[in-house]
């Protein structure tokens, strides 16, 4: 299936399954937690993403599919 599914991009196959919702909403959540304590520990400058990568416990990939930056999870996260 291509990643554009993912996205909610039309391609002629049909849209993600409530199952893909769910691990994408897990991810995004465990890599916000991982953050958002790392901050309290660390403080912004200080936090690198593979920081966020080890506590969250997901892949740079992962990371990189929903956010572009520290920054973009900052600010959209």
């Amino acid at each position: 299936m291509p990643l554009s599914n993912f996205r909610g991009e039309k391609s002629g196959i049909s849209r993600p399954t409530r199952m893909e919702d769910r691990r994408i909403r897990r991810s995004k959540k465990l890599i916000q937690e991982a953050f958002l304590s790392l901050l309290t520990e660390k403080g912004y400058t200080d936090v690198s993403i593979q920081d966020i990568l080890d506590r969250a416990d997901v892949g740079r990939t992962t990371f990189y599919t929903y956010y572009r930056s520290k920054e973009d999870l900052m600010f959209h996260g």
